[in-house]
């Protein structure tokens, strides 16, 4: 008797990856901008089709909020940064990533088909991912940090706080920020 196997394959959204850099820092005009102490934080929640531009993934359809920040310390002293701080508390990059993980639908011949996570390109997701996340810093005089965090996706109006800690004096500023 003979047998013919049929390998059948659909992708579910896409099967590849192809994001795009971030810009390297965002600057005034480009996102809110509050101002304190010399040091200021520019926040800018990405909508759903720049998240597709950057991350190659539609976020929104995801729950997840994914909220681009620059930290510019003009003052003469060290400020640290952490993203455990923020308030609300993100989500892990490799759980966005996992949101974004691409699979595929193999059928062999059997029904119903298998669905199956591309191993190979959600490598790449999660290094991507990690790769533009913002990370924890001690920022210095003149110095720039910038990167992403990743939420649960923020309704309009809902608010984020990202304290830094002044290394010097022990003190904490707040920086309070809502998505329009």
């Amino acid at each position: 008797m003979f047998y013919l196997l049929v390998l059948v394959i659909s992708f579910n959204g896409c099967a590849s990856f192809n994001p795009n850099k971030l810009p390297g820092f965002l600057v005034e005009g480009e996102g809110n901008v509050i101002k304190k102490s010399s040091v200021s934080v520019v926040t800018k929640f990405l909508n759903c089709d720049e998240s597709i531009r950057y991350f190659d993934c539609k976020t929104c359809e995801k729950n997840i909020q994914v909220v681009f920040v620059t930290i510019s310390n003009k003052s003469d002293n060290t400020y640290s940064f952490k993203t455990s701080s923020i308030i609300p508390e993100g989500i892990e990059t490799s759980e966005a990533a996992l949101r974004c993980a691409r699979s595929i639908l193999v059928n062999g011949g059997i029904w119903p088909p298998a669905l199956v996570r591309n191993h190979k390109i959600n490598e790449e997701i999660k290094e991507d991912f990690s790769s533009k996340e913002i990370k924890d810093s001690q920022i210095k005089s003149k110095e720039e940090l910038s990167g992403v965090v990743f939420f649960n996706q923020i309704n309009k109006g809902g608010k984020i706080i990202i304290p830094l800690f002044n290394k010097d004096t022990g003190d904490k500023i707040l920086f309070e920020f809502s998505k329009d």
